[in-house]
């Protein structure tokens, strides 16, 4: 999508929408038992109602996930992994015995290094 060559865009387009669209979803799913991105293979039968017949336990779970799932979110920037991996590692550290006020004020420091906020 980030090139300047509009065929390579158009191209890069057409796969986005099918990986994304309810064929590409169905498809996905059948080969790796992955939760759909497209609620629309859960509502309509036509996708994937022969494999949740098989697959009863994926049907729930698949549902379950389309239910409570929230958006994605992530901290922008080349270190937003990277953040979300600080992160975790503070709350490890508060849950092992590290002072939590003192670890939250080190951490809120860091990260606001790492996300250019200083």
């Amino acid at each position: 999508m980030l090139t300047e060559d509009p065929e390579k865009q158009q191209a890069a387009w057409d796969y986005i929408s099918f990986v994304t669209g309810p064929e590409g979803q169905r498809i996905i799913v059948e080969n790796t038992g992955y939760a759909p991105a497209n609620a629309q293979v859960l509502e309509d039968r036509t996708y994937l109602g022969s494999y949740y017949d098989k697959n009863e336990n994926a049907r729930i779970a698949h549902t379950q996930v389309a239910q409570y799932a929230g958006p994605w979110y992530s901290f922008p920037g080349p270190e937003g992994v990277a953040v979300t991996d600080m992160i975790a590692a503070a709350m490890v550290d508060i849950t092992e015995g590290a002072d939590p006020e003192a670890r939250v004020k080190e951490l809120a420091q860091t990260l606001r290094m790492q996300l250019g906020m200083e």
